[in-house]
């Protein structure tokens, strides 16, 4: 999917993976990977015009099955950004910093403090980001998630 250009073509691999997604839902309804699996199928079709409670309600499926996946949360989290509900992913990304604190974590996190306008505690976040992408930076695998954190931070009002 993130390959095709052709919006149609997305639209109805998008919806073979959602009928799938459901199929195995139907008979594991308490599979965590799956619900989160559904969340992230669901983002194609938010990103068409889809409603995106639908796929924060997967997410949030996905965290109760398996609260201390930080993954999970981190899904919830990152959808909430994308509603625009900061101070709610907030809460949720402080959540998943205490379950594993990660780069993407401390990433999303600052992208949330971002929105919420708390611009000194996004450059902290930002900035422990960068460092634990560098740390693990071997053959440049993060690059593109160094630069990226680099320039939202930069970014930032003074």
């Amino acid at each position: 999917i993130r390959n095709e250009k052709d919006i149609e073509k997305v639209k109805q691999l998008d919806a073979e993976i959602v009928t799938e997604l459901k199929a195995v839902l139907a008979e594991q309804p308490n599979n965590p990977r799956v619900w989160y699996e559904l969340g992230s199928a669901y983002s194609w079709i938010s990103l068409l015009g889809g409603d995106p409670e639908v796929q924060l309600a997967a997410y949030q499926k996905a965290e109760f099955l398996e609260p201390n996946n930080f993954m999970y949360i981190n899904g919830v989290g990152d959808q909430l950004i994308s509603m625009e509900r900061y101070n709610d992913a907030i809460l949720e990304l402080q959540k998943a910093v205490r379950v594993g604190p990660n780069s993407f974590t401390y990433l999303s996190l600052a992208q949330a403090y971002r929105g919420a306008k708390i611009y000194d505690l996004a450059k902290q976040n930002y900035q422990k980001a960068i460092d634990n992408f560098s740390s693990h930076n071997d053959g440049g695998k993060w690059d593109a998630q160094i630069l990226q954190a680099q320039q939202e931070m930069a970014s930032l009002p003074k």
